[in-house]
């Protein structure tokens, strides 16, 4: 079984629910309780479908007990993220990148320019957007670039069982293949 991510306001195996509130014609849903989330909190496993910041990304379990937005600045980010608008307010590390809303907004490249340029070694970064291949691979980080930063994975799992595998996880992911 899967279950979509959806965005604010909307529900459903593949959320294709709205719930409109007749009198204010407000978009208004209560997912938390519409999944029964308070049921399934510290049951030691994410439950996909009470992961989202209404309900607490299931009270934490989906983000190793950790809420995603503790460094983000902004209380109203979180709201925001993935709702199809690019708010620049949010678009930084700390805040998600706004749920990479604001990518599809980068002005496309010169294709002709770029052309002419990929593959050359060089990164060339008016030609490292997503219209332009990202420069076919020469911005990509050469084997002594250090990526720094913060990654969380959601698995799917039960925390009795990663704990068991955990060493194992740790090698193959950090094995560069």
């Amino acid at each position: 079984i899967s279950f979509c991510q959806c965005p604010i306001n909307f529900y459903g195996h593949s959320c294709e629910l709205l719930v409109v509130n007749t009198r204010t014609n407000q978009p208004t849903v209560d997912r938390c309780l519409i999944n029964n989330c308070s049921s399934k909190r510290n049951n030691n496993r994410c439950d996909p479908e009470c992961n989202h910041v209404q309900c607490q990304f299931d009270n934490y379990e989906c983000t190793l007990k950790r809420d995603p937005w503790d460094l983000c600045p902004i209380n109203d980010c979180s709201r925001l993220f993935r709702n199809g608008h690019c708010d620049e307010k949010c678009n930084t590390k700390e805040c998600l990148f706004d749920g990479f809303d604001c990518d599809r907004q980068f002005v496309t490249c010169n294709k002709s320019y770029c052309e002419s340029k990929v593959l050359n070694g060089i990164c060339d970064p008016e030609c490292n957007k997503i219209d332009c291949n990202y420069d076919r691979d020469d911005c990509l980080p050469t084997q002594n670039d250090a990526l720094l930063g913060t990654i969380i994975l959601q698995l799917e799992t039960t925390k009795e069982t990663f704990e068991k595998r955990k060493q194992l996880f740790l090698q193959r992911f950090s094995t560069k293949e």
